[in-house]
């Protein structure tokens, strides 16, 4: 092996969770086409940066890292022992480098330990704790049951908790780094993605388009879709010839459960593609016919506090009234949501309209009206609510990768006044609004940051629009009850 070789044939846990989330953003960066730090979206640095204060605060609570004569060798075999700042691992045979964030020495057993400063385990989670598991395999004296350990936000004063590492941990840890070498030898071919690096690439959105390439589907995992291909579907164009009672069977072989439904919804969006524009499923449940409404969009940051709702009181004729809350501090945030109460009171019977409000907007306010007082803002609204997107999800289909509000927005001919362009985008801006000290430079930032939500509000009120007159005009195959 040359040396070029040999050099990327060592592979990371960074390596493989960063191809895990998407392969040809990996190679993009491991390849130098793209910087690393030009990689993440400013709400994903945040986070980042978030979590490594939080990591350092964990370690540095930590008693100091004294090796003792016998190095690293002889505090592995010591019972007991929690140790941070470790230098860099490498396992000469598989070619895998790092090191964990901790390790428990367990007598030789050495647990990994990550330290997270989210609150509950990802899968990811389980994978990085089972490459560790293999990198320290040559160090380990000791050989128990697989197993890993997360430190996680909330829970710094508590043992860790402890992760059994199964056998299809491993397998898929082994498959990721096949992958990772695999990727630099033959390059990614760039697949249907959303993340902030193919978001920003034409190439990806075309040749996906152009390959019409499963990942365009809504539902249709990276897993899914290799399953299908093994089961000889290789575009979304096949997808009308499968029966979804033996693609069912096919997917439960290969331990992936989905019920039938699942597959006729993933051949309504082909039709949709096929036919170039939107499909309904037949047997849905009718929307009512709205007239006036109110369209409902809040914005909030990391912390959870809300700091915006903007409501759109959306005539007959389709004119709206827009009605803007803004919260800069606690104080301001109760006086927005009691506010938002407010409105609602005085415009009793209209119909709450949201994009994925459940999911999203609801459970934020039912949260901060507890934290605040406003006891009977969610209530008010559930009342009479409408979550569009919940609809859309089980009913249409329409030629576009997505659901997203904005998504829908331009399929349906809207035009959006915001220089603004993406949640992320927002978000960006909110961290400056934040760090602004001038009041010139505040007040700029705050004005985009409402004509953004101005912006999402209209888009929601003209998507709800359509969708009410192509339900309308839709016939329906079954009678619905009620």
């Amino acid at each position: 092996m040359d040396h070029m070789a040999a050099a990327t044939s060592w592979v990371s846990k960074t390596n493989i969770t960063s191809y895990y989330r998407c392969p040809y953003a990996f190679w993009l960066v491991d390849s130098g086409q793209v910087k690393r730090e030009d990689a993440f979206s400013p709400l994903a640095s945040h986070l980042i940066a978030d979590g490594n204060a939080f990591h350092e605060a964990v370690a540095a609570a930590a008693p100091p890292l004294a090796l003792p004569p016998g190095g690293l060798a002889e505090l592995f075999r010591r019972e007991g022992l929690t140790l941070y700042g470790l230098p860099t691992f490498q396992n000469q045979g598989l070619r895998l480098v790092g090191a964990p964030d901790a390790i428990e020495t367990a007598g030789g057993a050495l647990f990994p330990i990550e330290v997270k400063s989210h609150a509950e385990p990802t899968a990811l989670d389980r994978l990085e704790l089972a490459f560790y598991w293999v990198l320290l395999a040559p160090a380990r004296t000791s050989f128990p049951a697989p197993e890993g350990c997360l430190v996680l936000r909330g829970t710094e004063d508590s043992p860790p908790l402890r992760v059994p590492l199964s056998k299809e941990d491993f397998a898929e840890v082994h498959r990721l780094i096949a992958a990772v070498r695999t990727a630099r030898a033959e390059g990614v071919l760039p697949r249907w993605c959303r993340c902030h690096v193919c978001a920003g690439r034409p190439e990806v959105g075309a040749t996906s388009a152009g390959r019409r390439d499963l990942r365009r589907i809504i539902g249709i995992n990276a897993t899914y879709a290799a399953a299908l291909e093994s089961l000889g579907c290789r575009s979304y164009d096949e997808l009308a010839g499968l029966d979804p009672v033996a693609t069912v069977a096919g997917f439960r072989a290969r331990k992936l459960f989905l019920s039938p439904a699942v597959v006729e919804r993933w051949q309504l969006h082909a039709q949709a593609y096929a036919e170039g524009r939107p499909v309904l499923l037949p047997a849905r449940e009718p929307l009512p016919a709205l007239g006036r409404n109110i369209a409902l969009d809040l914005e909030w940051g990391l912390d959870g506090d809300i700091w915006m709702a903007g409501a759109g009181f959306v005539h007959e004729d389709g004119t709206i009234d827009h009605f803007r809350w803004w919260a800069d501090d606690e104080q301001e945030e109760w006086t927005a949501l009691a506010g938002l109460a407010a409105f609602l009171v005085v415009n009793p019977d209209v119909p709450v309209v949201t994009w994925n409000g459940k999911g999203a907007d609801v459970p934020r306010l039912r949260d901060r009206g507890a934290a605040l007082g406003v006891d009977d803002l969610v209530a008010t609204i559930e009342a009479r609510h409408l979550d569009l997107y919940i609809w859309a999800q089980n009913c249409l289909r329409l030629p576009v990768p997505s659901l997203g509000l904005k998504e829908l927005g331009s399929a349906f001919g809207f035009t959006k006044a915001s220089s603004v362009g993406s949640g992320m985008e927002a978000m960006a801006l909110y961290f400056e609004y934040q760090e602004a000290t001038s009041p010139k430079s505040r007040a700029k930032l705050r004005k985009q940051l409402v004509a953004y939500n101005d912006d999402d509000v209209a888009s929601l009120a003209h998507v709800a629009g359509h969708l009410v007159a192509l339900d309308a005009a839709s016939p329906r195959a079954l009678p619905l009850a009620g």
